[in-house]
C-alpha cells in the first residue's frame, strides 16, 4: 500500500494517472499456461482431437510442444518434438525411462523437473525445464529451454547457494545434497573438495568421492 500511495502523491493534480506496465511472464508462467491451455482444449474437444491437434505444427507455441501420456496403458500419445516415439509403450521396463518418469512425477497441481529434451526450434538436445500435470488419467507435460545465457553470473549464483546451505545447515547437509541428482540445475552441477584435496561430492562421477583431486587432474 505504501508504494501505491507514494506513486499517487508523485502525480500532479493535472497529470493523468500513469498506466501500469503489464507484468512480463516468466518462462515457468508461459509453460504452465501452455499446459493449462492443452487441458482446456482436451476438455472442450476430447482426446482424439487433442492428440491430432498437438501432433501438428499448430500445437507448437513459443518453443513449447505437448507431451501426452496415457497412464493406464503407459502409451505416449503425443510427442511433437520426437514424433517417431508416438504410440510407443513408455511404462516400467520400457526403453524410455525419461518418459516413464513422467507418470511418477505428475500430479494434479503440476510438478517441475529439469531434464534433457529436444528444442523444437533448433532440433538440438538441451537442458529443459519441464512441467508435468496429471489430469483425467493423462499426463500433460511441456518444457522450455533451461540453457543459461549469462553463464558466469549463474555459476556465481549456484555456488553462492551452496555456500549459504553450508553456513545454514552444515557440511554434512551440503555433501548429501550435492551428491544427489536433485542438485543438478540444467547444465550445472557442483563438486566439492575437502581441505585434504579429497572429493567430498560429485553427482556426475560419484566413483571419485574419496579420491585425491591431484590423482584425477594431475
Amino acid at each position: 500500500m505504501a508504494a501505491v500511495a507514494a506513486l499517487a502523491v508523485a502525480c500532479g493534480r493535472g497529470d493523468p494517472a500513469p498506466t501500469p506496465e503489464p507484468a512480463s511472464l516468466s518462462n515457468d508462467d508461459l509453460t504452465r499456461a501452455f499446459v493449462a491451455g492443452a487441458i482446456e482444449y482436451y476438455e472442450e474437444h476430447g482426446r482424439d482431437a487433442t492428440v491430432e491437434f498437438y501432433r501438428s505444427e499448430a500445437g507448437i507455441e513459443s518453443g513449447r510442444t505437448l507431451i501426452l501420456v496415457d497412464t493406464a496403458e503407459h502409451v505416449l500419445l503425443v510427442h511433437r518434438a520426437l514424433p517417431v516415439l508416438q504410440g510407443q509403450y513408455v511404462g516400467p521396463d520400457s526403453s524410455f525411462p525419461g518418459l516413464a518418469m513422467l507418470a511418477e512425477l505428475a500430479n494434479e497441481e503440476g510438478s517441475w523437473t529439469t531434464t534433457r529434451g529436444m528444442n523444437p526450434d533448433t532440433k538440438q538436445e538441451e537442458p529443459r525445464r519441464l512441467l508435468a500435470v496429471l489430469h483425467d488419467g493423462l499426463v500433460f507435460a511441456a518444457s522450455h529451454s533451461a540453457l543459461v545465457q549469462d553463464v558466469a553470473e549463474s555459476v556465481k549464483e549456484y555456488v553462492s547457494r551452496a555456500i549459504a546451505t553450508y553456513e545454514a545447515d552444515g557440511l554434512d547437509a551440503v555433501i548429501t545434497h550435492y551428491n544427489s541428482r536433485d542438485s543438478l540445475e540444467g547444465q550445472f552441477y557442483l563438486f566439492l573438495i575437502g581441505e585434504d584435496d579429497l572429493y567430498l561430492a560429485h553427482p556426475i562421477f560419484p566413483h571419485l568421492i574419496g579420491s585425491d583431486i591431484k590423482d584425477v587432474v594431475g
